[in-house]
This record gives structure tokens, C-alpha cells and sequence, in this order.
């Protein structure tokens, strides 16, 4: 439910199959209730309630049915034991928390077997470039400025997102916003010559990731080589 404009209660979510995706717990109707009337002097004056926190339990599942992830939260926070799932039911990490931070971490292989205890828990997919460099430079570095804009003055960024699968696949690219529709094919020409990706990490696992971009395009060097 909501109260006030905030989540109250137990609250469910569905992945698109029907399978449940998550069970999150947050504050009670009673606890809103009465915080609710400590704060409406606070709304009337800047115009929003606090935003509701995770507290409680928390629980979470694969879209094939089996656990994800399952601990507790307190006011956003994880909190006491937490233990990670792979999508075939073996467990891939347990981690134990307090006052906010990680206290110890156990990391195991998809067959349930314990490996060590240094693992990655939160990680964003990269490309593996021929160059030792960052993304940022090398994208500037190999990004052309097309020869039938070198005499036109454009200034403006160049907005999209792909997704890089748990096998380091580049999939599902596309701008969603462009200056110029020269520059949208310069820049997907850019991200589908990177052909090997290490994939994203969560909690041990190789996930499938959705990354956004901003561009920023000026013919006279700020980003594009003539």
C-alpha cells in the first residue's frame, strides 16, 4: 500500500514470465501514520514527504523460480546475514553485514563449491581494448568526426544504450536521442567494433547489464577526430 505518498507494508514484484521477482518489506501503516503527522508542517514547506527506506526482510528470485538473494534491510541498508543465489540454485556468496558494512564474505563457484573469501561483489562490464588506456580516452581517441560534417558547425551530445550479456556479448544497442543522425552511425560504428567485453559482475555472478551514454560532439575537437 501507500501512505501518505510512501510505500508501506510488504510489497511484491513480478518478472515478465508471472514468477515472483522480489518480496520487499518496508515501514508499517502505524509507523506512517504517525510520522506522517510529525512532518506535514515539512511537506507544506518544501512540497515532499521523506522517501520510503527498506526495512525488514527481503527476498528475491531468478525469473526460472529459483532464490536470488534473500536477507534483511535496515532503513536502506543491508543488514546481518545476507546470502546470493546463481540461477541453478547453488549459492554464490554469503556476506555479513553491520553498521552498514561489509563484515566478512564467503564466495563459491556455481557448483556450490567454496572458493575463497575475496570475490567481486558489484561490477560494471568494460571492453578489452588493444591499448593501455581508460574506456573514456580510447573512445575519444577512435570516435571519427564524419567528412561530410567538417564543414558544418554541430554542437551536441548523442544519446544511447546497449546491453553486454553475462557471456560479454554487446547486444540490443540503440540511440535513443542524436544531433545528427551522421554522428548516431559514427557512434554505433565505435561501440560495434569492440568485440570483446568482460561481462558485469553482482555478488559473484556474471550478469546481464544495460549501460546509458551521453556523447558530447563539437567539431572543433572537444570530442570526434577530423
Amino acid at each position: 500500500m501507500v501512505v501518505h505518498g510512501r510505500m508501506a507494508g510488504t510489497w511484491t514484484s513480478w518478472h515478465e514470465n508471472g514468477q515472483v521477482k522480489s518480496i520487499a518489506n518496508y515501514p508499517s501503516y502505524d509507523s506512517l501514520e504517525k510520522a506522517s503527522k510529525t512532518v506535514v508542517i515539512f511537506w507544506i514547506i518544501m512540497n515532499e514527504y521523506p522517501s520510503s527506506s527498506l526495512n525488514g526482510g527481503f527476498i528475491s528470485y531468478h525469473s526460472n523460480g529459483h532464490l536470488d538473494s534473500k536477507g534483511s534491510y535496515l532503513n536502506n541498508q543491508r543488514t546481518g546475514s545476507w546470502e546470493f543465489y546463481y540461477e541453478n540454485g547453488e549459492i554464490s556468496t554469503k556476506e555479513e553485514y553491520k553498521e552498514q558494512k561489509l563484515e566478512s564474505l564467503e564466495c563459491f563457484d556455481s557448483t556450490g563449491f567454496k572458493t575463497n573469501d575475496h570475490c567481486a561483489l558489484e561490477r560494471e562490464p568494460y571492453p578489452i581494448l588493444d591499448e593501455r588506456t581508460d574506456f573514456k580516452t580510447y573512445m575519444y581517441d577512435h570516435i571519427i568526426w564524419p567528412k561530410e560534417l567538417l564543414k558544418q558547425a554541430i554542437d551536441g551530445v548523442v544519446f544511447g544504450e546497449y546491453t553486454i550479456t553475462r557471456n560479454g556479448e554487446l547486444i540490443d544497442f540503440k540511440i535513443t536521442s542524436s544531433v545528427h543522425e551522421l554522428l548516431s552511425k559514427e557512434t554505433e560504428r565505435f561501440f560495434k567494433s569492440l568485440k570483446q567485453w568482460v561481462p558485469a559482475v553482482s555478488h559473484n555472478r556474471n550478469i546481464d547489464y544495460t549501460m546509458k551514454f551521453i556523447i558530447p560532439f563539437n567539431n572543433s575537437g572537444i570530442i570526434g577526430r577530423k
